[in-house]
Formats: structure tokens, sequence, C-alpha cells
């Protein structure tokens, strides 16, 4: 009888600190889990913005590289064009290596006669 009166009290305090636990734990992950469902979704929110913005970004640079692809067609054309008038200078320039000074004369001052007018 006298383990009888030291066991019962032993086994009656395991007994209310399993219940404690058991109501207890529940409780606090509960709270742990509301936390984290809130976590969850604010980052699904802050996805979903991030998502958005990418999309926009993407759309910015397509037409961002359409322009450089122009622009880029663009400057070509301008060079083949400043080529042509080099090249329409250097040929000016070497015809008039040729000029005798009468017409060096007449090419830089304008001068005019029937006769010249008359051949253009």
């Amino acid at each position: 009888m006298s383990n009888w009166k030291l066991i019962t009290p032993i086994l009656i305090s395991i007994g209310i600190l399993t219940i404690l636990m058991i109501c207890i734990f529940p409780l606090e992950q509960n709270i742990v889990t509301q936390k984290n469902l809130k976590k969850i979704t604010e980052l699904e929110y802050h996805n979903k913005m991030l998502i958005e913005v990418n999309e926009i970004l993407d759309d910015k640079i397509f037409v961002l590289e359409a322009q450089t692809d122009s622009l880029t067609n663009l400057i070509l054309q301008n060079r083949k064009e400043v080529i042509q008038l080099k090249t329409k200078r250097h040929e000016k320039v070497r015809a008039m290596d040729n000029y005798n000074d009468d017409q060096l004369y007449r090419y830089f001052t304008k001068f005019r006669t029937k006769s010249d007018s008359t051949k253009r």
C-alpha cells in the first residue's frame, strides 16, 4: 500500500502534465502556423507584383531593342551617304587638279561667259 501512496501522486502529476501538453502545444503550433500563413500570403502578393513588374520591363526591353535596331539601320544608311559624299568630293577635287589657271579662276569666281552658259 505504501507503494500506491507514492505511485498515485506521480501518476496523477504525469497525467496532468500530458493533458497540459496536449492542450498548450497545439495552441502554440496554431499561432505559429497562422504567422506562417500570413507571411506566405504576403510573399505570394509580393511575388505576383514582381511578376507584373517583370512583364512590364520585358515589354519595355522589346520596344527598346526594336528602336536600337532601327537606329542601327539609320546609322548604317548615314555612313553610306557620308562615304558617297566623300567619294563625290574626291572626284571633284581630282577633276579640279586637271584645271588650268583660267578654269580655276572661273570656278572660284563663278565667272561666266556666253560660251560657258551655252555649254552647260
